[in-house]
C-alpha cells in the first residue's frame, strides 16, 4: 500500500510554477561603448588632431566615456588603451601625449556587470604646429 500525502504535493508544485514565473529568461544586451575628447584642434575624415605649440613638449587630453550606455542599466567599468603603452580606467580620464608625429589609435572598452562589453577606437595625431604672435 502507498499512501500520498496530497498536501506535500500541491506545495511543491507551487514552488515550482512560482520559480519559473519569477526567472528572469531575458537575455542580457551588450553595452555601447562612445567617447568624446577635449581640446581638438580638428577633424578630418577619421583622423582626430591635436595640435600643440613647437616650444611644448606635450600635451594633455581629456577622454570622456560619459556617453556611453547599457540598455540593462548594468553598471560599466571603463578600460581605455591610450596607444603608447599605457591604460588607464574610470569614465573621465587625461592623459599626456608627447608629440607622436604619426597617427595612432585609442581604444575604450566598456564592460557591463555580466562580462559583455564592446570597444571603440579613435585615431588620433599630436603634431607641433607654429604659434601664430
Amino acid at each position: 500500500m502507498h499512501i500520498i500525502n496530497l498536501r506535500s504535493i500541491s506545495i511543491i508544485m507551487l514552488c515550482l510554477g512560482l520559480a519559473a514565473c519569477s526567472s528572469n529568461n531575458d537575455p542580457n544586451q551588450a553595452p555601447t561603448a562612445r567617447f568624446s575628447m577635449s581640446p581638438i584642434s580638428s577633424v578630418i575624415d577619421d583622423l582626430t588632431f591635436f595640435t600643440i605649440p613647437l616650444d611644448t613638449e606635450s600635451m594633455e587630453i581629456t577622454f570622456n566615456a560619459s556617453e556611453s550606455s547599457d540598455p540593462d542599466n548594468d553598471v560599466l567599468t571603463y578600460l581605455w588603451d591610450f596607444a603608447d603603452g599605457s591604460t588607464g580606467d574610470g569614465q573621465i580620464v587625461t592623459h599626456t601625449y608627447t608629440r607622436t608625429g604619426i597617427p595612432i589609435t585609442v581604444s575604450l572598452t566598456v564592460t557591463d556587470s555580466s562580462s559583455v562589453s564592446d570597444t571603440v577606437e579613435a585615431r588620433i595625431l599630436v603634431s607641433p604646429t607654429a604659434v601664430v604672435p
